[in-house]
């Protein structure tokens, strides 16, 4: 107990005086093997769990650790093997050995991984601890096994307090096991391709440095434009723990909401340092092996501020709601990745996917890969799209048992190597246009005869997307729309445009043919100039309104255009149309407000009632004006007036335009633009892939309507009388002659 008390001062003072390794002021400690006996004494190899368990509780540390469960013990070839499980390192390193837990890997400032692997690989589980202190003086290897340098301990047999100093885990401790990482500026950046035990290296090609990528040693395509560092969180010198920290550590400590007084927001209370220090959990935040209910991993935006990081990108929330940060922060890997492996034979054969050959960086051309984005569930029935590699495994035994050869499509999650700044996309078409990123097609495997390639069956990662064989292997391209996602400019509902096309086309045809007519008409109908009288018919505002909601509706069709299609106006920002559309569309609404309160609080709302007396026969005489009549010369059937400026075809089209196709037009894009605000009311409709083809479908309509409305102004006393009445307020119109009684 009184050491623990002197670890516990020592540890406090420590925090405010480490190192460069993080080094703290650590009690000193003798080695004690399996048995607790003093290994000066047994010359037997060194057990970290007995030796830590001193001071430490070791017990506790292995059961609650994402490393307890397993040592490294297996070689790189047992670890491909376990590739066809799509398993971590942590769980891909065999049964605990005699050794247990293996603390100095970790917590010595510069344990000898190679002698560790060495130790391992020649069936030495047990003094594989023992090798690890080899570069701290403390032993050496003889000829005749591993030797305990007297000179670094105490007359009492503990170790000299300059061999005891123990360290925080740094970023070199992480990459012994998960990836590659050069945390030196000095000394040019080489991959190390095919070590599986740089798990996320070997699988995504993830590297954890902070050396821009163009001073790397690497003989990469374009290098002189890669100016950005490989991971800009190492720039800045953040260590893995700063995420991936222990889940009890009282830094970080977080209340469980559930179960804390509705009245509290804020708890103070932390785990004893005491405590900590004897019982530090060891399953870090984010590890798959994390119990529910604690702390999460940190993620992006538990250090960053998402809208002040991203100021100018329009619908800030959707995207948030959508996409995972990594999506656009880590547009490439510049680092070659497992593509394929074969299991199939004695020895392994590796396919990478961003270099010609994997295993000279130096002399042949790297040219990375672009990862492939998937769907992948946060919990909650939420999902984003993030960033994968997909390596295929082929393989002719599955738990011992033969069977054909058959190829399994696993997906690695990638979130190192990020970028910011010009480096990150930034520019809307990468996403929202016909070549999506979203949508890329990621090769895999070479082919196989008639061996078939199955994907990956799992609830967080969707495979939401279809794969593609032909002569030259397999590739599968990302569907995100299967996942529910839709993308704007990317998606596309064929019936929409089939059905809104033809609408339009038929509408054209019709004014085409109409006007022919019209014009064989007044070739072969000569006709007499009718009186006139000049009629005032619309006031000032009438004609504010109507053309200021002309040119807001021609824009909203050429916006909707460019959204819709952006690779055909890619000299228009789309970004600017998106912000431009929903700009007119508030100016619109707003401007139908006015008309509707103008023209209920004038009793002008009648001239777009219709008559309920003889309407109908109104109407077909109205139509048969329009089909035969007017080429015939005849007038006009109803005579225009201020109190009847609209004909009986007019009125019924503007009771179904203004009652129905507006409303409908301004509901649907209320709920496409607030579906960041709304996200369930969006879904509950249907979501995005059922309010924007109907949208869209709408605006065709109302194309279809501008056209013919353009045109029918032409069918007046003269062809531009009404839209120069629309000008002035003026109109010529026709007189009728009175009926006689």
């Amino acid at each position: 107990m009184k050491r623990f008390s002197h670890l516990t001062i020592f540890l406090l003072v420590g925090f405010s005086a480490t190192n460069g390794y993080g080094q703290t002021m650590h009690p000193t400690f003798p080695l004690l093997d399996s048995r607790g006996g003093n290994v000066l004494k047994t010359s037997r190899p060194v057990h970290s769990g007995q030796t830590c368990g001193q001071c430490h509780d070791s017990r506790f540390i292995s059961e609650n650790s994402t490393k307890g469960h397993a040592t490294q013990t297996e070689a790189p070839k047992t670890i491909l093997n376990r590739l066809k499980q799509n398993s971590q390192p942590s769980r891909t390193l065999g049964e605990p050995d005699q050794d247990g837990m293996n603390c100095f890997l970790c917590h010595l400032a510069q344990p000898d991984n190679g002698a560790r692997l060495q130790a391992l690989a020649s069936g030495q589980a047990d003094w594989a601890a023992t090798a690890t202190l080899a570069a701290s003086g403390i032993v050496h290897k003889s000829t005749d096994g591993w030797r305990f340098e007297r000179s670094a301990f105490s007359d009492q047999d503990e170790l000299l307090p300059d061999f005891a100093q123990m360290v925080d885990p740094q970023n070199h401790h992480c990459g012994f096991c998960h990836g590659q990482v050069h945390m030196l500026r000095s000394g040019p950046v080489l991959v190390e391709a095919g070590v599986p035990e740089q798990w996320s290296t070997f699988t995504t090609g993830q590297v954890f440095s902070p050396q821009r990528i163009n001073e790397s040693g690497i003989n990469l395509a374009n290098k002189e434009s890669l100016s950005r560092p490989w991971d800009v969180h190492s720039e800045r010198l953040l260590d893995c723990v700063a995420c991936h920290f222990s889940i009890n550590h009282p830094a970080h400590q977080q209340a469980d909401a559930d179960k804390q007084p509705g009245h509290l927001a804020y708890s103070p209370r932390r785990l004893d340092i005491k405590e900590y220090l004897n019982r530090p959990n060891h399953l870090l935040a984010g590890s798959s092996m994390q119990p529910s209910g604690r702390i999460p991993m940190r993620r992006c935006e538990g250090c960053h501020d998402f809208n002040k990081a991203h100021p100018w990108l329009p619908f800030r929330a959707r995207h948030k709601q959508s996409l995972s940060c990594e999506t656009c922060h880590i547009p490439q890997l510049y680092a070659p990745a497992a593509a394929s492996i074969d299991l199939s034979t004695d020895q392994p054969r590796i396919l990478y996917r961003g270099a010609e050959n994997a295993g000279d960086v130096i002399h042949t051309l790297t040219t990375g890969y672009s990862p492939i984005i998937l769907p992948r569930s946060t919990g909650d029935g939420v999902k984003k799209l993030a960033p994968f590699n997909l390596i295929t495994t082929w393989k002719t035994h599955e738990q011992g048992q033969s069977q054909p050869l058959t190829g399994e499509v696993q997906p690695y999650s990638i979130h190192h190597n990020v970028a910011h700044g010009a480096f990150a996309v930034r520019e809307c078409r990468s996403c929202h246009d016909q070549h999506s990123i979203l949508s890329r097609t990621m090769f895999l495997s070479s082919p196989r005869s008639d061996a078939p390639a199955e994907l990956w069956k799992g609830n967080e990662v969707i495979a939401s997307g279809v794969m593609i064989r032909n002569q030259a292997g397999f590739y599968f391209t990302a569907d995100p729309h299967q996942a529910g996602f839709y993308i704007l400019g990317h998606s596309k509902a064929a019936w929409v445009q089939w059905l809104g096309g033809v609408v339009l086309v038929l509408t054209l045809i019709g004014i085409l043919l109409h006007t022919a007519l019209r014009i064989r008409s007044a070739r072969k109908h000569r006709t007499t100039e009718e009186p006139t009288q000049l009629v005032f018919l619309y006031e000032a505002y009438e004609r504010y309104w109507h053309w200021l909601q002309a040119i807001v509706i021609i824009g909203l069709i050429l916006t909707g255009l460019t959204i819709h299609a952006p690779s055909r106006f890619a000299w228009l920002s789309f970004a600017g149309a998106v912000n431009l559309h929903n700009v007119l569309a508030a100016l619109l609404l707003f401007n139908a407000f006015l008309s509707l309160f103008y023209h209920f609080a004038s009793g002008k709302i009648r001239t777009y009632l219709p008559e309920p007396n003889d309407f109908f026969n109104q109407m077909f005489s109205q139509a048969r004006y329009y089909l035969s009549g007017i080429f015939k010369g005849e007038p006009h059937p109803f005579e225009k007036s201020a109190q009847k400026k609209l004909n009986p075809l007019q009125k019924i089209t503007y009771l179904v335009i203004l009652n129905v196709l507006l409303p409908l037009q301004v509901i649907t894009g209320i709920l496409i633009a607030g579906a960041q605000i709304w996200p369930r009311l969006s879904q509950k409709l249907g979501g995005l892939g059922v309010l924007v083809p109907l949208h869209s479908l709408l605006a065709w309509f109302f194309a279809a309507f501008l056209i013919l409305h353009i045109y029918l102004t032409t069918t007046g006393h003269t062809p531009l009388a009404s839209i120069k009445a629309m000008i002035s307020g003026w109109e010529k119109v026709a007189l009728h002659p009175k009926k006689e009684n």
